[in-house]
This record gives structure tokens, C-alpha cells and sequence, in this order.
């Protein structure tokens, strides 16, 4: 991913928000989890069993200046 694809994200309740609208995403913590699915999702390494079927997993940990996420979350 390049770096013009994210965005910054420094507020919590921003954070939240956005959580909070997009059923594919959860928190682990204070890091935020985007789960996606694909057929060939339990074999990727990163894969997680949820609610019932076998997913990717991205993991968005916070930094100093916030949550970098990709800007298609926004």
C-alpha cells in the first residue's frame, strides 16, 4: 500500500466512529482490525476464524500520531 492510499487517523472518537460504520472492522485493544474474506482465506497466514467462516485479517496498530489506515475506510 502505498503511502498517498492512507490516512491518518488521530482522534478516538473518529477512530470509533468509523469502527462503529463498517461492519468488517473491530479493535484488538487499541488496534484496529479489518477483516476480510476471500475463498482462499484459510490459507493466508493471517487468517482468522469469525462469526462462522475463515477470514483475512489486517491489523491497523495505533502509533504516536494516531491510527494509519487505508483512506477507502474514511
Amino acid at each position: 500500500m502505498s503511502k498517498k492510499d492512507t490516512i491518518v487517523v488521530s482522534s478516538l472518537r473518529i477512530m470509533e466512529d468509523i469502527v462503529d460504520r463498517d461492519p468488517d472492522l473491530g479493535w484488538d485493544g487499541w488496534d484496529v482490525l479489518m477483516y476480510s474474506k476471500k475463498h482462499t482465506s484459510f490459507m493466508n497466514k493471517k487468517a482468522v476464524f469469525r462469526d462462522g467462516k475463515w477470514k483475512r485479517v489486517e491489523r491497523y496498530p495505533a502509533g504516536e500520531e494516531g491510527w494509519t489506515i487505508p483512506e477507502s475506510l474514511v
